[in-house]
């Protein structure tokens, strides 16, 4: 007996040690983590309307958090040209908590960051983390930013990250801020900030030491004067090598880089595109209609047609193209999308999935 229980310590003490030997199994990263990862910000975004965590769970920040670091990384802002002061100048997540304490906001609803507390005094800056379905504000607007709609600020952006699927407007200036928009972005001067429109793009005013990538146009009222005048060495200039060493140092950090009709900025940032799943429509007669369906692709897989009409995605009519990727990328971003076809004198009813 005492041998048999010798025995079974002894390979239960065995077990152990090889079990200690297996690493961990893997943490599946979630839906929205991934879409983040990939650098499919408007996936990402719309994909956070399905999170079913408190608004201090880091997991619902960190994706976010990610993306803007990897984007200011691959855009080379480095030193004077990287925006300071925000969530993407922080070594990790966990700092830029520690370091800026921002109030957690999470809605289902628009959010609205008031000029006035209760008694009526004025605001002054503070830092939020807020995902919201649109997001507003009366003054400034600091902090990370998650907006599954438009971001409209009436004065300035400081010091934030700003991830959207819709336009972003700023009354007054966006500074030390990074933005990724599926639309437009509109401000009145723009200082050491990375600009990323799937739409276009206007400074009204100054622009200084920032990037600016649209898929749509880039227009800039005023570049740095140096940048404007441009730099013309004669062959035979006396200009000292160490002046000419400074001068275009500065200019290096003042520039304002430009970039149009750019589909996949820094090679990593994606919006969510018809062609995605295989479709291209047209408007006809005041409906959608089915204009092409590409072999291979899910909207081929599910069925669709050339000629098809669709009434509707999940129960909401699209009025054109933009309308149906919208309604498409918001549904396919959590789950399945449900489709209302006419075909004819019939009514079928579709269903796609996203490939991942």
């Amino acid at each position: 007996m005492k041998r048999l229980i010798t025995c079974l310590t002894i390979i239960a003490g065995c077990c152990v040690a090889l079990a200690s030997d297996i690493p961990p199994p893997r943490e599946v990263p979630s839906r929205d983590a991934r879409f983040a990862a990939r650098g499919q910000v408007d996936l990402y975004v719309a994909s956070t309307s399905a999170l079913k965590l408190k608004p201090e769970d880091e997991r619902l920040w960190l994706p976010a958090f990610q993306l803007g670091t990897k984007a200011v990384t691959l855009a080379e802002m480095k030193g004077d040209r990287k925006p300071h002061g925000g969530p993407t100048s922080a070594k990790d997540f966990s700092t830029y908590k520690s370091q800026r304490h921002p109030a957690f906001i999470r809605t289902n609803d628009a959010y609205s960051r008031p000029k006035e507390n209760a008694k009526g005094d004025l605001i002054c800056a503070y830092q939020v983390a807020v995902q919201a379905a649109e997001v507003k504000a009366e003054f400034a607007l600091v902090g990370l930013v998650v907006s599954r709609g438009p971001v409209s600020v009436k004065t300035s952006i400081l010091q934030s990250l700003i991830l959207a699927t819709g336009d972003v407007t700023a009354g007054n200036d966006i500074n030390n801020s990074v933005i990724i928009c599926d639309g437009d972005v509109v401000a009145s001067h723009a200082t050491t900030s990375l600009i990323i429109a799937r739409g276009k793009i206007e400074v009204k005013g100054d622009a200084f030491a920032s990037t600016l990538i649209a898929g749509g146009a880039v227009k800039v009222g005023k570049l740095p004067a140096i940048q404007e005048r441009g730099l013309v060495i004669a062959p035979n200039d006396p200009m000292p090598q160490k002046t000419m060493k400074r001068f275009l140092s500065v200019m290096e950090m003042v520039r304002v880089d430009m970039k149009e009709k750019q589909t996949n900025p820094l090679g990593f940032i994606t919006f969510f595109e018809l062609s995605r799943i295989g479709l291209e429509v047209k408007v006809a007669d005041g409906e959608v209609q089915v204009a092409k369906v590409e072999a291979g692709k899910p909207c081929e897989k599910a069925g669709f047609k050339v000629g098809d009409v669709i009434h509707e995605v999940n129960g909401r009519k699209p009025t054109d193209a933009e309308s149906l990727r919208r309604l498409l990328r918001d549904n396919l971003a959590i789950g399945d999308a449900t489709l209302r076809l006419k075909r004819g004198d019939k009514t079928e009813t579709l269903t796609i999935t996203l490939p991942e």
